[in-house]
């Protein structure tokens, strides 16, 4: 990941954006958020990614936008 922080509009430092997938609360760079979720669908539907009714939450937080929390159901996977 980058770390870091950036400078906003104003001129002062603000921590940058990052993202954490509870229950655990770890900081997880942006950048690099497709390997978490690779090893959190591995953790919970397994390694032949077998459909589970169990969610993978990720919460994004940066200063710049409202908080945001996107839920998915692990199992079915396509990468574009």
């Amino acid at each position: 990941g980058s770390g870091g922080s950036e400078v906003g509009g104003d001129g002062e430092r603000s921590p940058s954006a990052y993202a954490t997938l509870p229950p655990a609360s770890a900081r997880i760079e942006l950048g690099d958020i497709r390997s978490a979720l690779e090893r959190a669908t591995t953790r919970i539907a397994g390694a032949n990614k077998g459909i589970s009714p169990k969610p993978v939450t990720v919460r994004v937080h940066t200063p710049h936008t409202p908080p945001l929390t996107m839920v998915d159901l692990p199992g079915l996977t396509r990468i574009a």
